[in-house]
């Protein structure tokens, strides 16, 4: 065994400085710098050149060996390279708000849209502001409020004349008491739908198409309390 010991010189490895073309080591450049990971830089650098949509690339290793530093500018050199690709911009859909809509704009152009919607959003709310501020525009609503009240005093008062006619509805008690018990209602809007009836199903199960609240149903669509009222 004593043919394999190293005695103390042998431990240490000396470098010729006038081997180094630099003065310290902060004149290197730092981005080409990673060693002994020549395996994982060919794989990097194939999956890369892979053209194909669906493919990706996750790098693992310990901690330190430059992994995330050389991946990095490999790609931006790379990049450098390639087309710029597409701006993506996410619109708030109205219709159905957690499903945002994706809009592909040539790039450099989402910018500019994003800036032009600021803008104009600004615009709106000050021309909101100086449309309802004014006094052409009180003047029209209370024109409009006095037309209102006289058209709802006129019709109060033909609803308040004995006519002298009694409406008499023959409906099946079962189709009643089915269209009640599956009635739901939004509580925001107070629009009216029914879970069985095709023409006024939500679009989306148990959510207003209005205003997005979740449906409820009433405390008297039950059938007991319509055994009541029916009877």
């Amino acid at each position: 065994m004593r043919k394999n010991e190293l005695s103390y010189k042998s431990l240490k490895n000396i470098c010729n400085p006038n081997n180094f073309k630099f003065e310290t080591t902060d004149d290197l450049d730092s981005k080409d710098l990673i060693y002994g990971q020549d395996r994982g830089i060919k794989a990097l650098e194939f999956g890369l050149d892979v053209e194909a949509k669906g493919y990706n690339l996750y790098v693992e290793g310990p901690s330190g060996v430059g992994k995330t530093m050389y991946t990095k500018n490999y790609v931006n050199k790379i990049a450098a390279k390639k087309k710029t690709p597409d701006d993506w911009c996410y619109i708030y859909n109205f219709e159905e708000p957690n499903e945002p809509i994706a809009v592909s704009l040539p790039a450099g152009k989402g910018k500019e849209f994003r800036d032009d919607m600021n803008s104009f959003i600004q615009d709106i709310k000050r021309d909101i502001k100086l449309t309802f501020g004014n006094e052409d525009f009180d003047k029209q609503k209370s024109l409009m409020q006095s037309s209102f009240e006289q058209k709802k005093n006129a019709l109060l008062e033909k609803l308040n004349k004995d006519i002298g006619v009694v409406i008499y509805l023959d409906v099946d008690k079962d189709i009643l008491l089915k269209r009640t018990i599956t009635r739901r209602v939004c509580p925001n809007c107070k629009k009216s739908y029914s879970t069985i009836t095709e023409s006024l199903k939500p679009k989306k199960e148990n959510v207003c198409y209005v205003c997005k609240s979740s449906l409820i149903q009433r405390a008297d669509d039950t059938e007991d309390i319509f055994e009541v009222r029916y009877n």
